[in-house]
Parts: C-alpha cells; structure tokens; sequence
C-alpha cells in the first residue's frame, strides 16, 4: 500500500477523525490545483491508526505525518511543541520534525460559546481569504460558515422531549466536526508549508 516515498504527507485518522481527514486532502488538493503555496506539489495519502502502526518502519525522513484524533498516538506527540493552541474552542496541534499532532477536545454545546465560535470561523475566513485574495479556493470553506449559521439557536426549553435531545447530541457532534474543519484549514493555510518544509 505505501510505495517509499511517493507520499510526502500522509494523514492518519481514527473514526471520529475521518471527516476531518477527507477535508484536509481536499484543501491540499484545491492548493496544488491553483500552484500557489508550494513549488512542488503534495502528494497525500489517508491512513487509518492500523495502517500507520503497519507502515511505520516504511516511512523516511521526507515523510510528513500528520496524527488526528487518536488519543492515544496524539498525546504522544502533543508535549514536544506547542504551535497553535486555542483553548478557547479545545483546538490544538503541534509538531516535532516530521511528526504533527492535531486534537479536538469534545465539549458540551452551549449557544454562548457557539456565537463566539461563529465569529471565530468568519475572521479565520477572513484572514484565509487575505492570504489567497485571487484564488477562488473556499466554497467548502464558506459552507462551513454557512452551517454553523443554522446550529446558533436550537434551544426551544418549551419543547424538551426525545425530539430536543436527539438535535441536541446531534448539535454536539455537528460542533465537532465543525471545529475540526476550521482546525483543520487554520493549519493547511498558515503552517502546512512550514512543516512540509521542515
């Protein structure tokens, strides 16, 4: 399955991770379509925690591996630096060498928080938006924005039922899965070429 070499980024993901894994491969495929970031293009590959534990002793020092999610491979690289961090929303990664590290903290929905999460996204879009101003990259970006816009207010107390709770776990992983995403552009689009780069 790995050919030495012909993947210089590879993602590694849990369950709860795979989204954000498909995301990230379909930024990195929006930069090397539009030649902007990189002199050469990032070949990537997905890899599930087995694959990465089977393959490991395959990998070279050009390899670039980014860990999502796994508690357990994630905190053993979490501690070596510290490069974003935003408490704020549990959003963190950090990398050591050829090894990057990349956590979302899940964490109960309050409609507080969520708005300041919203504004948070748009001035991450924003400040995306600045650094690529004459490429049209951030549809899925932008549908980002636009799904959280209809999660801000799900609370209706006058009608706690089966219904409410349903929506409400459902609200909890959709916030998830949201961070991730933001995460997971904030990283491609102000460190990927650092750490590509070494």
């Amino acid at each position: 399955m790995f050919e030495k070499n012909k993947e210089n980024l590879v993602i590694v993901y849990d369950d709860r991770s795979k989204e954000m894994a498909s995301y990230m491969m379909q930024l990195i495929s929006s930069l090397n379509s539009k030649d902007i970031f990189f002199d050469t293009p990032i070949t990537a590959a997905m890899w599930t925690c087995k694959e990465y534990k089977n393959n490991l002793a395959k990998l070279t020092s050009n390899n670039r591996v980014v860990i999502l999610g796994d508690e357990k491979l994630v905190s053993e690289h979490l501690e070596y630096s510290s490069e974003y961090r935003n408490d704020d929303f549990g959003m963190r990664y950090s990398w050591l060498g050829s090894i990057c590290s990349m956590n979302v903290c899940p964490r109960s929905y309050n409609s507080k928080e969520y708005k300041k999460f919203v504004e948070f996204a748009e001035k991450e879009k924003t400040n995306i938006n600045h650094l690529c101003e004459n490429f049209d990259i951030f549809e899925t970006f932008l549908e980002i924005i636009h799904s959280l816009c209809r999660f801000v207010n799900i609370f209706d107390f006058g009608n706690i039922n089966k219904g409410f709770w349903g929506k409400y776990f459902g609200r909890i992983r959709q916030y998830y899965v949201e961070r991730q995403k933001v995460l997971a552009a904030h990283f491609i689009f102000n460190d990927l070429k650092k750490f590509m780069e070494g």
